[in-house]
């Protein structure tokens, strides 16, 4: 996608210009942060530091637009500057705040393993790794942090309910499975680097989904259904073709 390769070079640009401001970020870390990130076992805390001033670049540059000249370029520096620290520590606290959550729920993983939970809990623990990795803050963006916390505290749900009712899980897992597999297969409908952006909706839908499937007591951000999730893939299909 060439939005997001012109994103992550102006983020680069921006970033060699501020290492400074950066320097002084890193030591305007609350106490909570810093000890969430050294506990973390997914990076390095120096690795979640940099995620997070990244995220914060991209986050205030989203509504600057790709710069056209070296003035520009220079407005938008001085942006960044003046409100980064900002930025990255209200980042850097929903970040601290996932890593405390997505621990949480690893420690539900631990004990005696019966062998009728072991598909859920495999199924589970590979979910677990696309929401919290190294990287995920600025890959997700801002915008989406707060609810990475919604999806980690429906896998929470869904591993406490899991012993008592695996029959229920497992058929609400074999859902998920169906529907993400039908968004892979879209996905590898489109020539490499020209998958449309709306694309990644489909995949937040699925997390929805799952809220809708394993933790009832929890709203969803809006009504959704694996049929709703198909038509919408459908809508982005036929929309997708009708540009060419």
């Amino acid at each position: 996608r060439q939005a997001e390769v012109n994103r992550s070079g102006l983020r680069r640009l921006i970033m060699l210009n501020i290492e400074s401001t950066a320097r002084y970020v890193k030591d305007r870390l609350s106490n909570t942060a810093r000890l969430a990130f050294c506990g973390a076992n997914i990076c390095s805390a120096a690795e979640l530091v940099d995620d997070c001033i990244a995220c914060a670049v991209d986050s205030l540059a989203a509504d600057s637009g790709m710069p056209r000249n070296r003035d520009d370029f220079s407005s938008l520096l001085e942006k960044v500057r003046g409100s980064i620290a900002d930025e990255v520590k209200k980042i850097a606290d929903t970040v601290s705040e996932i890593l405390v959550l997505y621990n949480k729920v690893q420690k539900q993983f631990k004990g005696a393993l019966q062998l009728e939970l072991a598909l859920s809990y495999s199924e589970e623990q590979k979910h677990l790794s696309s929401l919290v990795h190294k990287g995920f803050a600025t890959e997700f963006g801002s915008g989406q942090l707060g609810n990475i916390k919604r999806y980690l505290r429906c896998s929470a749900a869904r591993l406490e309910k899991l012993p008592r009712n695996p029959q229920k899980d497992r058929a609400s897992m074999s859902l998920i499975e169906s529907v993400s597999e039908d968004y892979a297969n879209f996905l590898k409908a489109f020539p490499a680097g020209l998958i449309p952006a709306e694309a990644e909706e489909i995949r937040w839908m699925i997390e929805e989904y799952r809220i809708s499937l394993f933790d009832q007591g929890q709203k969803t951000l809006y009504s959704v259904s694996d049929k709703r999730i198909r038509k919408k893939m459908e809508e982005i299909r036929e929309k997708s073709l009708l540009s060419k």
